[in-house]
């Protein structure tokens, strides 16, 4: 469930693209929108979060199997607070450059991208 916060982001940046060129107020909704159910996804899991010595897998599946490399998500208590802690500081980013201007659409969309990044880097 928790991998959903990178999945949410991506889709949301994919979403503000796709939104017509004088979307502006579309893109902010979208970019809020896709930054708060990261948050939510993510204090869901917080909540039934329990804690333990062992990383909690995720996702392990093969991706390259000549290599022997996966693509593998786990999670602990220290990975898990800077989950959320990203999800609560998305929302706030986006809430503080609503007022942006010029090339919105743009913005928004690598922001959401970022914040993907953010979210695989720390599961």
């Amino acid at each position: 469930m928790l991998a959903w916060t990178i999945y949410l982001s991506f889709l949301g940046a994919l979403a503000v693209l796709l939104l017509p060129e004088k979307s502006v107020r579309g893109a902010r909704v979208t970019a809020l929108t896709s930054a708060c159910a990261g948050l939510g996804v993510s204090l869901l899991y917080a909540l039934q979060f329990k804690p333990g010595p062992e990383l909690h897998t995720l996702v392990k599946v093969p991706w390259i199997k000549s290599l022997g490399i996966d693509y593998h998500l786990a999670v602990d208590g220290i990975s898990l607070t800077l989950v959320v802690l990203t999800g609560i500081s998305a929302v706030v980013g986006v809430l503080f450059s609503w007022n942006i201007e010029r090339r919105v659409k743009e913005f928004f969309a690598f922001y959401l991208a970022l914040i993907g990044g953010v979210y695989g880097v720390f599961l």
